[in-house]
């Protein structure tokens, strides 16, 4: 889902995202220089364990809350989106949040118990 900055409104609005089998959704609104994005992630993924390589069932329920600015940004805010496009693209947002989720280490039951 894209929406051009522009028409963003003021006001919150909800927004909900399927990606795999996790859905991303919350609340966007703009304000005087970016849209806040502010949503829970809430579902599964079947991970390899990062010891051993055996399947392991990861939920997640994190909260996500990042800022998209129409352009480049300059400050040390590091939850700023840089978009050059002229639109907020909720896909990708969704996607990366996923992504940076799944490659934190998970480990089976097995491996959790083991010392180093």
């Amino acid at each position: 889902m894209k929406i051009a900055f522009r028409k963003i409104p003021p006001q919150n609005a909800p927004f909900e995202i399927n990606y795999e089998a996790v859905t991303f959704k919350g609340n966007f609104k703009r304000d005087s220089k970016f849209v806040d994005v502010v949503g829970k992630i809430l579902g599964e993924a079947i991970l390899p364990c990062d010891r051993c390589g055996a399947d392991v069932r990861v939920s997640f329920d994190e909260e996500v809350h990042v800022k998209v600015s129409d352009g480049y940004y300059e400050g040390e805010d590091l939850d700023i989106i840089e978009n050059h496009e002229s639109h907020v693209d909720f896909d990708q947002i969704a996607r990366s949040e996923v992504e940076a989720l799944k490659a934190e280490y998970h480990y089976c039951e097995t491996c959790k118990n083991i010392e180093g």
